[in-house]
């Protein structure tokens, strides 16, 4: 059974553009966004009671991210409709249009830098512009912050250039670096890394990208972090993967 809750206070927050989502037979729709996900297997199976009970007079739409994460009772109810992540330049140009509307204090290259760092999500984008748009300075720094994204691309292609000429002293050096001088995080670095080669959209890199995610699985049971990295560096370096 869904229960209510009070509304205690509404606050106006604005006006923005908003689409009428409507059945052509009947007006009545349910439309959740991306928050149904992130219910319990319970909360979801409650959900679907409720879609058959009502399936008759409302149709029900729901904008998911990771559809891995509903269950496959509602799964086996819905048209599933893919869409794929927008492009940097489309990304890019929203962030300018806003930053000229709302008169955001911000460079052409820290918005091109949001847009990179997004990877394909407007929603990203937009909240990491939200929250560094109030303060004094918008920086490079500042923006990785907030993205949770503090690892550079070029440092994870300077690391793999090293790791795939197999010298394991020049590559272990200039890992050391940037995790005992920079302050990168191991799980962060091997992200990274599984990132760059993901990006290159080539099939014969799969083994490796299998066998660095297998490492970063292994960090996120529980093993030693530094330890796993370096073994998977140093597996990738005896792969002889051409990047």
């Amino acid at each position: 059974m869904m229960k209510t809750v009070k509304i205690k206070s509404i606050e106006y927050v604005g006006r923005k553009q908003t689409y009428n989502v409507s059945m052509k037979k009947n007006k009545n729709f349910f439309l959740g966004n991306g928050i149904l996900t992130h219910n319990t297997e319970p909360a979801q199976r409650a959900l679907r009671e409720t879609m058959i009970q009502n399936q008759n007079i409302t149709r029900f739409i729901f904008s998911v991210n990771n559809i891995g994460k509903m269950i496959e009772p509602i799964q086996d109810r819905c048209q599933v409709l893919r869409f794929k992540s927008l492009s940097l330049e489309d990304i890019r140009d929203h962030l300018k249009k806003i930053v000229k509307e709302e008169k955001i204090d911000i460079s052409t290259s820290n918005i091109s830098l949001i847009a990179a760092l997004s990877k394909g999500s407007m929603r990203k984008a937009l909240n990491a512009l939200q929250s560094v748009s109030y303060q004094d300075e918008i920086n490079e720094t500042l923006i990785r912050e907030a993205m949770d994204s503090t690892f550079d691309p070029q440092h994870a292609k300077q690391l793999l250039n090293l790791v795939v000429k197999g010298n394991v002293e020049n590559y272990e050096r200039y890992l050391f670096s940037l995790i005992y001088k920079s302050g990168f995080q191991p799980s962060e670095i091997l992200q990274g890394l599984i990132d760059l080669l993901i990006s290159k959209n080539d099939p014969k890199l799969l083994p490796a990208i299998v066998g660095l995610a297998e490492y970063d699985w292994r960090i996120s049971q529980g093993a030693q972090d530094l330890l796993q990295l370096r073994c998977g560096l140093a597996k990738l370096a005896h792969s002889k993967i051409g990047v």
